[in-house]
This record gives structure tokens, C-alpha cells and sequence, in this order.
């Protein structure tokens, strides 16, 4: 279990967005200024949002659908998040195959300050570009109870023309203890947001102004509902069981005109594209954890089900001519509309041996029985220059696969002396193709129709040391198999020359990488730690070597897509007496964002992602309860980007914002 360290300070405020909180070393993919989306990859995975994990929030899945559209839109505030955690190897296998492993965002459930019964946090900050962001919490504790509550409101117009948005994030939990044994817990979550996006850009109009748009007309809209009831029995001192049922019902809507970026919104206006998706989903996990002893030896066996019912429907039709947010459907979408009922009942079990004091072993096993199932339709046209339809074609789709899972891992633990140890872990993974990429029409990018699971194993080994409160490091070794690894490659029709992005499983593809995490708290090294100072520096490095292997593919030999090979997040932070001051550095080196690893093109579609660095900035004063706050992000006015979109928010490149600055207050009562 890893720790995602967030660099925020509840005394002395929060940055503007988790993109620019999170410290860790992993690659993350930046949508947006306000933190509407988390995109983040890691160990060669993509970071286009959550894909490859499997996302939670206080344990509970909070994805579209975890079978065939495992992406999570929502994120939660940084000023509700008490911690996020990833959880790799032989332990991940408890929560899904995915080969990330799984992430969860833990909220707070109560007062920070457990002298307090009730407690009342307002942030509210003002920025560049019209910006305006509010977060406002309550919690409350009795000897039964517990509650928090939060409301967070952002609007603006964004650091790109045509890139205004305006958000509301809103959550209910309530903790209820009638006695030691029994806990429930009851939480809802409510997200909403549209979006004005700005569309992509050629490399030629990046670099003449990023900030630059050519797309009036494209929005996209989001609305998350999730619900959840936790519950916590403790059959003794040895033995518990936590069931969480959770039910998920998203949509998410775009509208726009999809071409490439070189080519202009024309006049008259034509129809914009719809994309809707609409997804319901209900699960219960229940794990049974029990700790007992062999030959006078201690073990702890966990072991649990999950029982999962899923069901989305992806359309796409033309829309109006017109600028506004309009995502209505024709009741027949001329283009395709797919129905996709899931289910997905699966096992796990995971023993952890105390061999000795100092050596643990635990073996894992997940069975995984999946459902997925397509009906729907999918027209295409054919147009002559006058874009008149002179023939449709309709392709009826009707398909069931059915499938058995069975995944293995293996952890060992060996504690050394003095707050050192070593972990290593070895696991199987998969991941199940996304249905909705296979459905969706964009002319940019087409879809193999007989792509196939990903399947592979992820190996790593890790040395750590805490030095009490002056110092700590972890150093991961690590090896990502990937097979039938799906990815983009460029073809050309046959027919009209034109040139596009073609999705399949292109190749096998590993990774050998190695991360560092190191924090340092120098104060106290140099002796300059007392009442009033305070002196810390965290570092977090990544090295990834990511190639494709298969030796009869195409891209044999070529780098594997959005994986840097180096990157590298610093932060420095002294305080003195209720002055803060912190900085904090982020560097990447160079990516590539297809598998054919082409250097650049027309469209900006694809070809390379250049190296990049980006300076953060933020100082604070904390007076009896109000701290004011003001940040730079991207003090020195960076010119960059993260990503190339074949579709949206592009497609083209997608710029990362410029300098933005920002002032906070925030009461806490």
C-alpha cells in the first residue's frame, strides 16, 4: 500500500485543483486548470483518467462501469480528501484485475480536531480569468454519531478562450455506532458540471498561442450520482465483517464539430456531433477478515464476494446547428445507439502467513466471472462532395462473451531493524475491453471490430526506511507485462487517401522502471526545528523503460505510448510561525502518444509530447481562524501539454494552462 502524499496544508489553505496537490511519482494528464477531471498513470500505464485502476471512494467503486467503461469522471475536492491510497500487487487482487491496482479517495467523516463536536471549514478562492471556487464543509460528532457534509461551486472562464465551465460537488455521510460491535455508515454524492471545450490545436497554432481557439460550439457535460451503505460488524476480537452495497447512476454528454483542428467551423454552421452515454450499475462487496494462528503462529485470512449488475447505452446522432449546451437525441440517433447489460459475479481470498517476526508471506487468488453484452446498431453514410447521402449502410450488432478469470499473486514482507523493510509482489492481471471506444463514431479514429482482452502480469520489489520524524524513503523496482496490449496505430483509406487513428491490440509491451520516493525534513537535520520553524523537502522520481516486444508486430521495438521515460515532482516547504512559504517543481521528459511513435503530423492529432517543466507557488499567513493565501501555478508561464486527443476534448492538442493566480481565504470555526 502506497501512500499519495497531497500537498496541502488545512491550516493554511488548498491549491485550486487535486492535478496540482497530488505528489507522487506518477504521470498525470491534465484536462483542465479547475480539477474537473484526475487523469493519472503510472508503472507504463496510460493516464487518460482512471482507466487502469480501479477507482473507489471510502471504498466503494465510483466508476461509469467497472466492466466496460471504467472511467471516473467525479473527483472529489481536495479539501474533503483525509488521503488517497494505491494499493498494487498480491493485496490489489481483494479489489478488481486491473492492472494499476486500485486507488482510493478517503474523505473525512468527522471534526479534524477530536476536542470538537462541531466544526465548520470555508474556502473560497478568486483567480485569474474570472475564476471563482467555494468549499464549504460541516461535521459533526456525538458519542453515536457522525456526519460530514460538503458543497464545493466552481466557475470560470478558464485559461483558453472558449473554456468556461461551472461545477457543483456535493456529498452527505452519516456514521451511526449504537454499540463496539455494529458501525453503519450512509453516504451519498452528487456531481454535476458543464463545459465549453476549446477543441485541440495543430502544433503550428500551439506555438503561435496556446491559448487559442477555433471550437464556439463544443461543451461537455457530466452528472454523477452515487450512492452507498457501509456496514461494519465485529464478531470479536479476532474476527470481522464490512459489506458495502454502492450504486452508481452517471451520464455523461458532448456536443461539437469533431474535425481536425486545421479545419475551421464552417459557414452556414452544420449539425454538431452528440456523444451520450448513460450508465446504472449496483454492487455489494462483503469480505470476511480473520486473524488466527498456526502452530502458534499468527495468520489473518481475508476472503470476500462481490456481486455486480451493470447497464449502459451509448448513442450518437447529429445535433443543432446552434452554440449553446444542447446534448438533446433524436429518438432514433442516426449514427449508432448500443445497449450494454454487465454482470459480474467474482471471489477472492488472501492469507497472510506470519512465518516469522520479520517474514510474511501472502499468497492471493480472484475468480472473475464476467457477462458483457452488445445490441444496438451502427449506420454509416456515404456522402458525395456536396455531402449528400447517396447510400446507408446499417450494421446490426447483437453479441455475448462469457468468461472465467482466474488471477494469482504473491506478496513477501521482510522487516528489518530500525524502520526498514522489503515487500515484494508478483500478480496476474486483465482488462476487459471498453465498450464504448469500440461504438464511437469520430473521424479521426476508427476501431478494430474483433479487439480482444488485455491480459499480463505486474512484478515489483520495494526497500523502505523511516528515520522517526527526520527522514523517509521508498525504492521500487518494478515489472509490467502487458499482453494484447490495445493501442493506437495510423492507417490510411483505401479509398479517400485520408489518414487516421486505428485502435487494436497491437502488440505485447513491457515495462522496467523504478521509483523513489524521499522526504526529508531538514529542519530538523541542520537543528533548525523549534516552535517556530519548520523545513521539509519531498522528492518523487520515476524511470520507466517501456518498449513493444512482439517481434511479427508493426510497432516491434517502438516505445510504448504516454509513458515518460523520467519523471520527476519536488516540493520544498518552510514555515515559520504562521507564515508558510512552498514551492513545488515538476518535470517530464519527452512521450509519444501512439504506438507508431511518429514524430509529428498535420493535425496535431499525433506525434510527440515534448519535455516540460512546471514551477508552483504559494504563501500563506494563518491568523486565529481565518488563512489567507495567495498561489502562482506555472510561475514561470510555461508553454505545455500533456496530451493529444483523437476525439475529445480535441481532438488535437489539448495546451496546459498558463499562468494563473489565485488568492484564498479560508475560515475554519
Amino acid at each position: 500500500k502506497n501512500k499519495i502524499v497531497i500537498k496541502q496544508d488545512a491550516k493554511k489553505g488548498t491549491s485550486s485543483s487535486l492535478t496540482r496537490t497530488i505528489d507522487a511519482p506518477v504521470n498525470i494528464i491534465e484536462y483542465d486548470g479547475a480539477g474537473l477531471q484526475l487523469g493519472i498513470g503510472g508503472r507504463g500505464l496510460n493516464p487518460k483518467r482512471t482507466a487502469h485502476y480501479n477507482t473507489r471512494q471510502n471504498g466503494y467503486e465510483i466508476s461509469a462501469d467497472a466492466l466496460g467503461y471504467p472511467e471516473t469522471y467525479y473527483t472529489p475536492p481536495s479539501e474533503a480528501i483525509r488521503e488517497i491510497s494505491v494499493l498494487r500487487g498480491a493485496a490489489s487482487l481483494q479489489f478488481g484485475p486491473q492492472f494499476g491496482g486500485m486507488i482510493n479517495f478517503t474523505l473525512k467523516d468527522g471534526p479534524e480536531n477530536p476536542k470538537k463536536k462541531i466544526e465548520l471549514i470555508s474556502n473560497n478562492r478568486l483567480g485569474t480569468y474570472n475564476q471563482f471556487q467555494t468549499f464549504n464543509s460541516i461535521a459533526t460528532k456525538s458519542k453515536k454519531l457522525k456526519t460530514y457534509s460538503f458543497y464545493n461551486y466552481k466557475v470560470g472562464d478558464g485559461w483558453r478562450n472558449n473554456s468556461s465551465y461551472d461545477s457543483h460537488a456535493a456529498f452527505m455521510g452519516l456514521s451511526f455506532q449504537p454499540n463496539k460491535k455494529l458501525k453503519l455508515t450512509l453516504q451519498l454524492t452528487k456531481y454535476f458540471y458543464v463545459t465549453q471545450q476549446a477543441g485541440g490545436l495543430t502544433d503550428k497554432q500551439f506555438y503561435e498561442n496556446p491559448q487559442q481557439s477555433f471550437r464556439e460550439r463544443n461543451w461537455f457535460s457530466i452528472d454523477w450520482n452515487i450512492a452507498a451503505l457501509i456496514g461494519h460488524y465485529k464478531l470479536n476480537s479476532n474476527s470481522w465483517i464490512n459489506s458495502k452495497t454502492f450504486y452508481v447512476h452517471a451520464s455523461r454528454n458532448s456536443v461539437g464539430y469533431m474535425e481536425s483542428p486545421q479545419r475551421t467551423d464552417p459557414l452556414p454552421l452544420v449539425k454538431r456531433a452528440i456523444i451520450k452515454g448513460d450508465f446504472e450499475n449496483i454492487g455489494n462487496e462483503t469480505r470476511w477478515i480473520n486473524r488466527y494462528k498456526i502452530k502458534n503462529k499468527n495468520a489473518a485470512l481475508i476472503s470476500g464476494i462481490r456481486l455486480y449488475k451493470g447497464w449502459a447505452q451509448t448513442s450518437q446522432a447529429n445535433g443543432t446547428k446552434d452554440y449553446d449546451a444542447d446534448f438533446t437525441l433524436p429518438e432514433s440517433p442516426e449514427y449508432s445507439q448500443y445497449q450494454f447489460p454487465s454482470a459480474n459475479a467474482s471471489a477472492f481470498l488472501e492469507n497472510t502467513f506470519f512465518l516469522t517476526k520479520k517474514i510474511y508471506l501472502t499468497p492471493g487468488y480472484r475468480y472473475e466471472y464476467i457477462s458483457t453484452n452488445t445490441e444496438g446498431y451502427y449506420n454509416k453514410y456515404v456522402v458525395n462532395n456536396a455531402n449528400d447521402t447517396l447510400l446507408t449502410i446499417n450494421s446490426p450488432s447483437n453479441f455475448t462473451s462469457n468468461r472465467d478469470i482466474h488471477l494469482f499473486g504473491i506478496g513477501l514482507t521482510y522487516n528489518l531493524a530500525k524502520n526498514g523493510k522489503w515487500i515484494a509482489n508478483l500478480s496476474k492481471n486483465f482488462r476487459s475491453v471498453n465498450f464504448s471506444d469500440i461504438n464511437i463514431v469520430v473521424p479521426s479514429l476508427r476501431v478494430d471490430p474483433n479487439i480482444e482482452d488485455e491480459k499480463g502480469y505486474t512484478a515489483d520489489i520495494t526497500y523502505s526506511k523511516n528515520w522517526k520524524k527526520k527522514a523517509f524513503l521508498s525504492v521500487t523496482g518494478y515489472l509490467l507485462h502487458y499482453a494484447n496490449r490495445i493501442g493506437l496505430i495510423w492507417q490510411t483509406d483505401d479509398l479517400t487517401f485520408d489518414t487516421y487513428q486505428y485502435r487494436t491490440n497491437i502488440s505485447a509491451s513491457r515495462t522496467l522502471g523504478m521509483e523513489v520516493t524521499n522526504w526529508i525534513n531538514l529542519g530538523k537535520i541542520i537543528s533548525l526545528n523549534d516552535t517556530l520553524h519548520n523545513l521539509n523537502l519531498t522528492t518523487n522520481l520515476t524511470s520507466n523503460y517501456s518498449r513493444y516486444i512482439e517481434k511479427n508486430s508493426i510497432v516491434y521495438g517502438n516505445w510504448v505510448e504516454m509513458v515518460p521515460l523520467l519523471t520527476v515532482k519536488s516540493s520544498l516547504t518552510y514555515e515559520y510561525k504562521k507564515w508558510l512559504i512552498s514551492g513545488l517543481v515538476n518535470f517530464q521528459t519527452q512521450q509519444f502518444s501512439e504506438a507508431t511513435n511518429a514524430m509529428e503530423s498535420n493535425n496535431g492529432v499525433y506525434g510527440l509530447i515534448p519535455s516540460f517543466y512546471v514551477i508552483d507557488f504559494k504563501t500563506g499567513y494563518q491568523f486565529k481562524k481565518i488563512a489567507l493565501q495567495f498561489s502562482v501555478n506555472n510561475l514561470t508561464n510555461k508553454n505545455y501539454f500533456t496530451q493529444r486527443a483523437n476525439s475529445y476534448p480535441g481532438p488535437g492538442i489539448i495546451p496546459s494552462e498558463g499562468r494563473v493566480y489565485w488568492i484564498s481565504a479560508l475560515f475554519k470555526l
